[in-house]
């Protein structure tokens, strides 16, 4: 038996939406996949910051690495996909480590 995150009830593990507030419910396998990143966005995120850090020297590229580091975090932990584009700018632009581990990042 599983519970709800919104409200706490009861449910049967196969339940996609409860039945007591209609809200819907993360599968396993969403779950999973969250705990696989979890680690590669902590590091990410890690190398990011430290790009920022090396490209402070020179004033101009802190203009978009660090909102480029802002919104890759705030897509990473709101769960939200992260285009082919931005990871190869992150890439060329931040931090090569930061954009393989981006590119290596499942998100299906």
């Amino acid at each position: 038996m599983k519970y709800c995150d919104k409200c706490g009830a009861e449910m049967m593990d196969e339940a996609v939406v409860c039945t007591k507030c209609g809200c819907a419910v993360e599968t396993t396998q969403e779950v999973q996949k969250k705990e696989r990143n979890k680690g590669l966005d902590i590091a990410i995120k890690i190398f990011m910051i430290l790009g920022c850090i090396s490209s402070g020297l020179a004033i101009i590229p802190l203009f978009w690495t660090v909102p480029m580091t802002i919104s890759a975090s705030r897509k990473m932990n709101n769960g939200e996909p992260i285009g082919v584009g931005f990871k190869i700018c992150t890439l060329l632009f931040v931090s090569m480590i930061a954009g393989i581990l981006l590119l290596c990042r499942n998100e299906d």
